[in-house]
This record gives structure tokens, sequence and C-alpha cells, in this order.
């Protein structure tokens, strides 16, 4: 028997540091949580790779913990998952090769010279991503020339939620969402771009089935859902990526609406009804649902500079003190830290001009700046970056009116203070448990429609437009 309409949703949310699992009520509510750590391993600058198999037990950990409350018997199993992530597996679903996450940038050859060569631009237009280190169209191509015996041995290249269908269902099906982070697909067609491909060396048959993001996966291998202490009854809503779910779960599907998240990196994406990639302003476009898409763009820095700038100038404070003393520095620094300005490159950049090398600066440094300067230009130099997006998306034809920003930096007074006239939009903090589980509650919120068959909440109120 089904479970009731009623019930709740399980979410599962792969993310980058962690497999997050949330139970939600049919109102929104969190009813539970569970968070199991990703280890990332780095080696040196540039690699940044994970045990895919270490992964999957993080999340097969985090599933079982929240079954019980449950009784085993969701609605439905929700997923989410981060972008650009890729690993190579063979016939068996075997991981060959540790998954490369969004932050390994050794793809940057092969980014630099589809610049030079002119053709980024135009895969930018037709796949909605922008060539950068970072996508997966990047990543595979290099990891060719790196090693083509390995490539050569793989029978798919696949995400972290890819691998996991395969191995929980036989199901090669990607989500059209998280299809059009790869680089790889025509946003216009929901199909996999030949020349994409080509570039990338890939067959059409190495890479999943592309499916849309309310579809139904029912067909569990025999023990599998067991293993994650479910009902082997329970359907899957294939879900989208972090990014756009992370929208849903803001509730910033609403027109003039954009949600900025702050983590270690930084990202505005805002909702639009007509799929927009703009390649000469920098912006991504991704899918969320049949009609929706998601615009914007994100920055390689953010708290991971605040994080270096507080450890450098505020050493002789516990560890745990450093960010909110260089934030009470920030304040006590005129705005425009008495001329001094920084250039957020210290990870590489993506928006606007994608180069993952590092080149941090900072300009006019003088003998009379002290630490409150420093810190107030590492700040305004974030908030220009979300500024910077904010403008491009106007510039783009997306409204952007009020900004909804969630996460670490977003909870500072100080930093909202600088952020806000950056932006040229009303600020609407988020409190932090909403910004936290953002995706996940996302994809609650897409499985329900998807099983209800309703419209996502809010869309109703955006205006519908025709593409380019």
């Amino acid at each position: 028997m089904a479970a009731s309409p009623n019930a709740p949703i399980l979410a599962l949310d792969l993310g980058t540091t962690s497999a997050k699992a949330l139970l939600v009520a049919h109102d929104g509510r969190v009813l539970a949580r569970a968070e199991e750590p990703i280890a990332t391993r780095s080696p040196s600058p540039g690699i940044a790779e994970q045990d895919a198999d270490a992964a999957l037990e993080a999340a097969r950990r985090a599933l079982a913990a929240l079954a019980p409350a449950c009784e085993g018997r969701p609605r439905a199993l929700a997923l989410a998952c981060a972008m650009h992530g890729v690993v190579q597996i063979d016939a068996a679903d075997r991981a060959l090769a540790p998954l490369r996450i969004w932050a390994d940038v050794r793809g940057e050859d092969c980014a630099r010279e589809l610049r030079a060569s002119g053709e980024a631009s135009a895969l930018h237009e037709r796949t909605g991503t922008p060539v950068h280190a970072s996508s997966p169209l990047c990543k595979l191509a290099a990891w060719r020339r790196e090693d083509a015996a390995l490539a050569a041995r793989a029978a798919a290249f696949v995400s972290l939620k890819e691998l996991f269908l395969r191995r929980a269902c036989g199901a090669p099906r990607i989500d059209v969402s998280l299809a059009s982070a790869t680089g790889l697909m025509d946003l216009r067609r929901a199909q996999w771009d030949p020349r994409a491909l080509a570039i990338a060396g890939l067959a059409p048959s190495q890479l999943s089935q592309i499916v849309p993001t309310r579809q139904l996966v029912t067909d569990w291998r025999a023990g599998l859902a067991a293993s994650f202490g479910l009902d082997a009854r329970t359907p899957i809503v294939i879900g989208a990526s972090d990014g756009c779910l992370a929208n849903l779960g803001l509730a910033a599907l609403q027109p003039g609406l954009a949600a900025a998240s702050f983590g270690t990196s930084a990202a505005l994406r805002a909702a639009i009804t007509a799929p927009r990639a703009d390649a000469a302003r920098g912006l991504f476009c991704y899918a969320l649902d049949e009609g929706v898409w998601i615009q914007g763009a994100a920055t390689n820095d953010a708290g991971n500079l605040v994080a270096w700038c507080a450890e450098l100038c505020f050493a002789e404070l516990p560890p745990a003190q450093r960010v909110e003393a260089l934030l009470a520095a920030a304040a006590r620094s005129p705005d425009g830290a008495r001329g001094l300005r920084c250039t957020p490159a210290f990870a590489g950049t993506r928006f606007p001009e994608y180069d993952a090398t590092p080149h941090g600066a900072f300009a006019g440094l003088s003998l009379a700046h002290g630490r409150d300067d420093l810190s107030r230009a590492v700040l305004e130099a974030i908030a220009a970056q979300i500024g910077g997006i904010a403008a491009a998306l106007r510039a783009s034809g997306t409204p952007c009116a009020r900004v909804r920003a969630g996460g670490g930096l977003a909870r500072s007074a100080e930093f909202r203070a600088i952020l806000a006239p950056r932006i040229g939009a009303d600020l609407e903090p988020v409190d932090d448990e909403r910004a936290r589980d953002a995706t996940a509650c996302g994809a609650a919120a897409l499985a329900r429609a998807a099983l209800d068959g309703t419209a996502l909440p809010g869309l109703a109120t955006l205006p519908r437009s025709s593409p380019p």
C-alpha cells in the first residue's frame, strides 16, 4: 500500500562536505535531520577529490538514521546533488578513480584553450554552463589527456547522484537540472550536445539518460532499500541540483526576488521561465523544472577569504573568535576602506572572467592602513562580486529588486550593511536553519509537487517569457 499523501518526504542532499538527510512534513516543517561528513582530499593546489564509495556510505548512514522516524515508509525519497562532480565507473558501477568535485580545477588548461579558440562563448550559449575549470566538460577532457588508458576503461562518467541511482535501482539516469550544469547538454533541446561530447571525448552511451526532475524511480534492487531502512515500495523522485533547489527551498521563485548564498564560496540566482544563457555577461542558466530555469553566477572567494584574512590579522585570538573580530574591525573602517581595494581571486575566479589561476591582490595598500582596513576591503570585495552578478542579471533582463540572503556571512549585520548598497536591492536575511537546509527542503518541495501533480510553490507569480 502506498504511503499516505500526508506522509513526510525523506530528502537526501548529496553535498560537497556532507550527506544530509531531512524528514520534511507535508507543510514544509523539518521533523528530523541527520548529517554525515564527506572528506575531501586535496594533496596539492587544484586537486579536490573524494572517495565515491565513502560518500555513498555517508548517505546510507544519514538515511538509515532517519528511517525509524517515519517507520521506513516516507511518501518518497527526494534527491539533491552538488553540481560539477564527476567520477569514472566500470560496467559493474565500480568507481575507477576518485570523484572530482566542483573545486577540482585540473580542467583549467582545457577551459583556457576553448576560450582562446573562440568556441567557449558558443558552448556557453548552447549549454548554459560557462566554460570553466570546474565544469565536467573541461574535467573530462583533461582527465582523458592525463590518463587515456583509464578513460578507455570507463563504461560511464557520472555524478554522485547517478552512481547512487545506478547502485540502488540499476537506473542509468540523470535529471535535466544536473545535466544542464555539466556543460555537455544542449539547454534548449535537453539532449547531449554533440560538439561538447566530442571535446570531452565521450560517446552518448557513456552518459546517463536525461529525464525530468520529477521523474519517479521505483525499481529498487533486492535488499537495497532495506540497507537504508526503507520499504522497497518507497518511490524515488530524482530531483535536481543543489543550487537550483536552494532557490526553491528559500521560496525564491517570485518575480524580482533572487537568492544569495554565502558559504565557502558565494552565489546569486534568480528564477526565469525560459532558458536564457548569457555568455557575454558570464551568467549560467540551469534547469529546475518544466518551464523553470535558474539564472545567476557564482564566485570562488567568500567565507574562505574571510577565514584566511581573519587568521592572518587576528592570530592572537582563539580560532573561534577570529571571524567575529574581523567583522567588528571592518565596521571601524570607513566605506571604501580608506582607498584600500581587494581583488577577490585568491582561489581563482568564476564570475566574471572564469580564471582558475589564483591572482588575488590588495591595491592601494600603504603603511597607514591597518587590519581594520584590510578587513573592510575584503568584505567590500565579496559584496562587490555579488553586486556585479545582480547588475548582470538586470542587464540580461532578469529583475533583481529583492535578495533573500543566507549562509555564514549573511548572518552578520556588519556584512549586510556593506552588501545592501552594492547589490542595489532590498535585502531579506534568512534564518540559519532555513539557509542551512534550503537544498534539502527544496528537494522535498519538488518531490511533493511531482507526486501531487502541482506547480512549484510561487511559480504562478513569475511572468512568462520567451527564449531570446
